[in-house]
């Protein structure tokens, strides 16, 4: 398997974590709010978010929107999560996935050729 390809099952297999993670919080939200830790249409909203950037992200034409998506509902989890007084320790790992993601795939040897030849 060359790296292109190798990048590019790290990166669905990230994915399919992030979209099972947010389908669990949206069919968890209705307990998640009645413990008064945040409001089941918030929820809702960030976890469907995630889950339409995480499925754009495979997308290679739109992979930094929403990569960029990505990222910033992950900051505003991380924020709901510090202010809940927990550490948001797994979402800046996910945030961190994504930057490498995006990384790998700036300096992949097609995508320099591909913006070379534009």
């Amino acid at each position: 398997m060359d790296q292109k390809r190798a990048n590019y099952l790290f990166r669905l297999i990230f994915v399919a974590f992030i979209v099972w993670a947010s389908v669990k919080t949206i069919l968890s939200a209705p307990q998640i709010a009645a413990s008064g830790d945040a409001g089941v249409h918030f929820l809702y909203a960030l976890a469907g978010t995630e889950i339409i950037a995480a499925l754009g992200f495979l997308i290679v034409r739109i992979e930094r929107w929403a990569g960029t998506l990505l990222l910033l509902v992950f900051a505003v989890a991380s924020l709901h999560e510090i202010l809940a007084r927990e550490a948001p320790i797994n979402l800046i790992f996910y945030a961190t996935t994504v930057l490498w993601l995006l990384y790998l795939s700036e300096s992949a040897p097609d995508r320099k050729a591909d913006e070379q030849r534009r």
